[in-house]
């Protein structure tokens, strides 16, 4: 009698936890982003205030969720990131937009609350996207911390993905052999054009364009300014600016969707 009561007990949990195929099928396409913030605030040696990019956040965050992936927000100290107030600025962006990115950043708050990069566990990671903001290019560029985990996870065949400043992640990330990441890759990035036309190319450290030049072997691109263009070159995607914030998220998905099929 009790071992047929134990049966009984066991076909029913077994009923419970047991996936049906669909579930299992979703669960084996389910992949993890890790997304990418900048800590930087304020400009340094001014007043004037910066952070991440609104869009090239929240737009990437939804289409991620929506495609099934789990999402993990990171930067380097962890913690709440800052916003760059422009991003959310309806004299810059549009009322429209102003009004859907301060939603959309309000739906994520528990998401902004960022993983410490040091705590994130690259090895189930399979993709990165640095979200961009010129923020990124006082803190992540020159971090090696954040070289070290984009050299990690680029020699474990993973995604690596940016968009707009983003890529100013990539420029100084160096190979075991010397080489840079980005040699030999066709990429995109905020372009010299579009940093002369916001008035921040007396501002910035560098010049995004020149550095991915000079990471790349001159296989820069870029299209028209503040058009949605994006480049995928084998496991790199690069977006070129905040127009191009769900091209690039997008591209991102379609190569996690090969991989899942592997």
């Amino acid at each position: 009698m009790k071992k047929i009561v134990l049966f009984a007990v066991f076909a029913v949990l077994c009923g419970v936890f047991a996936l049906s195929p669909v579930e299992a099928s979703a669960a084996a396409r389910q992949k993890t982003v890790l997304m990418v913030l900048t800590g930087t605030g304020i400009i340094p040696g001014t007043y004037k205030q910066t952070g991440f990019w609104a869009e090239e956040f929240v737009v990437p965050l939804k289409l991620f969720r929506q495609a099934g992936h789990k999402v993990i927000v990171t930067s380097l100290a962890g913690g709440r990131m800052p916003v760059d107030p422009g991003s959310i600025d309806p004299k810059i962006v549009g009322e429209d937009h102003a009004r859907e990115w301060r939603r959309e950043l309000d739906k994520a708050r528990s998401a902004l609350n960022t993983v410490p990069l040091s705590r994130v566990k690259l090895e189930k990671v399979d993709a990165v996207f640095v979200v961009g903001g010129h923020g990124v290019m006082w803190d992540l560029t020159d971090s090696a911390e954040m070289q070290a985990a984009l050299r990690t996870l680029f020699l474990s065949g993973k995604i690596v993905s940016a968009v707009c400043h983003g890529p100013g992640a990539f420029v100084r990330v160096t190979l075991p052999d010397g080489r840079f990441m980005l040699d030999g890759k066709r990429v995109a990035g905020f372009s010299a054009i579009e940093e002369e036309q916001v008035g921040m190319t007396k501002v910035v450290p560098y010049c995004l364009e020149e550095e991915l030049k000079k990471a790349s072997g001159s296989r820069y691109e870029c299209g028209e300014p503040w058009k949605s263009f994006v480049i995928t070159d084998d496991r790199i995607v690069t977006g070129q600016n905040p127009a191009s914030s769900a091209d690039t998220a997008k591209a991102v998905i379609d190569l996690l969707k090969v991989a899942a099929k592997r």
